[in-house]
């Protein structure tokens, strides 16, 4: 997964004394056609408990919106969950369970990262949900969109130590549109930028990228 290699790197350059017990990621863990999502990649790449909590589900194995939409309809209060299975399949061990938020909002899907089981993390996501997400996956993404758009404007950004390119590649270089408003009009500007391989990964999340 493209996302995991600069979030991982975030993760190493944190202090040891701040290192987090457990990493709540927007995307899916184990619920996924490979068993491996990002939560689960992530988790595994940086040693560390992970829980994977999407706001769309994904069909994994026949199981998709038409099953997710049955179990929402049992889940009345804030708090409430259920295993994310198919009627009659009780035994099998699930991959992630539906919770509705604090708000009473559209079910979460969460799912099983790594070194974390379903009902742990069910619990840890239930406890920070006062909203219709996790409170640290909103205030991440409120700060990334904060910071990509400062960084729009001309903001540099610190850059990250990512050992992703093969020894001894050229840098690469791509010319990006920036519009920028002036006067109440917009004007258009292409700009060089020598992007390291963070910023690359960053500008392919960004729209018309």
């Amino acid at each position: 997964f493209r996302e995991v290699p600069p979030l991982a790197a975030m993760l190493q350059h944190i202090d040891t004394a701040l290192i987090p017990q457990v990493v709540l990621v927007d995307g899916n863990g184990a619920h996924h056609p490979r068993r491996c999502g990002a939560a689960t990649h992530l988790g595994i790449v940086a040693d560390l408990p992970t829980i994977g909590v999407a706001k769309d589900v994904l069909l994994v194995s026949g199981l998709g919106l038409r099953r997710a939409t049955e179990i929402s309809k049992t889940l009345h209060l804030p708090g409430d969950w259920a295993p994310f299975v198919e009627e009659g399949d009780a035994a099998k061990e699930p991959l992630a369970g539906l919770l509705r938020p604090g708000n009473g909002g559209r079910a979460l899907v969460v799912s099983i990262g790594h070194r974390m089981c379903l009902h742990s993390a069910v619990a840890v996501v239930r406890a920070c949900c006062p909203r219709g997400s996790p409170e640290p996956i909103r205030q991440a993404d409120l700060r990334s969109r904060r910071a990509v758009a400062a960084w729009l404007e001309g903001t540099p950004l610190p850059a990250l130590a990512l050992d992703t390119a093969p020894a001894g590649a050229p840098e690469r270089k791509r010319r990006r549109r920036l519009h920028r408003r002036a006067g109440g009009g917009e004007e258009e500007d292409e700009v060089d930028l020598d992007l390291t391989p963070e910023l690359r990964g960053l500008l392919r999340l960004l729209p018309g990228a």
